[in-house]
């Protein structure tokens, strides 16, 4: 699994709105009076309801939310290495020498970091799942299903918190991260141009490696004028 292109915001999207929407739908029937708040929303009585899933389901998003912070880490050291790579490209192709890069052309990561854009984003869809979650949990005890009409003014103040919450803390984390990726990819750009202004072959490019042609340099060593001449040339005339 990566983070890359597309498929990273909508990943992102997709577990902020699991893990927002479940935690709204506890918060919702913490509010209920009566017999159906509290004691609903505890372990036991989710257990004795409709609401049995949860408490699996808390966990399975629990453990996807740490998978998902392990892959930034990685994605961070990897836009690390890729800033290493095109430094080295550059370097290795002014002084003559081979560089050391990955085949293929560098992948895009796109992230959205900031509050407005995150809460913009994950609160239609942790809606729907909301909507989606009360209209399955009524079909399974068999009464009617109340549609949209789940979406009351307390419902909608709940998600609207969560989110926000939600959003001011997962921001400080992406914005860097976002930063980051941005910055390498239009160094790797610049190193791109640099390498294709000057003449020099392109290491960026698909299977670069089998097509590089040696300096004299490597291909002499740098020692070729300190040499003796051969010893044939240094015999007398016969």
């Amino acid at each position: 699994m990566r983070l890359d292109g597309r498929r990273s915001s909508a990943a992102l999207i997709g577990l902020a709105a699991a893990v927002g929407g479940w935690t709204a739908h506890t918060l919702i029937y913490l509010l209920q009076p009566g017999s159906l708040g509290l004691p609903d929303a505890l372990p036991a009585g989710m257990a004795r309801s409709a609401h049995a899933y949860m408490l699996p389901l808390g966990l399975v998003l629990l453990a996807l939310a740490v998978a998902w912070g392990a892959l930034g880490v990685r994605l961070w050291a990897r836009l690390g290495r890729r800033l290493e790579w095109a430094t080295r490209a550059l370097q290795g192709a002014w002084r003559g020498r081979r560089a050391d890069l990955p085949a293929g052309p560098t992948t895009r990561v796109r992230l959205p970091a900031s509050v407005a854009s995150l809460a913009v984003l994950v609160l239609p869809a942790q809606l729907a799942l909301f909507v989606a979650q009360e209209n399955l949990e009524r079909a399974a005890v068999h009464v009617p299903l109340p549609g949209l009409a789940v979406l009351d003014g307390r419902a909608l103040l709940v998600h609207a918190l969560v989110v926000l919450v939600a959003a001011c803390v997962v921001a400080p984390f992406l914005a860097p991260l976002a930063r980051r990726a941005q910055a390498v990819e239009q160094y790797e750009q610049l190193v791109r141009a640099l390498l294709r202004s000057y003449g020099l072959s392109l290491l960026f490019a698909p299977h670069a490696a089998s097509q590089w042609t040696s300096t004299p340099i490597e291909r002499f060593g740098a020692n070729l004028w300190g040499r003796p001449p051969p010893s044939g040339l240094l015999s007398p005339a016969q």
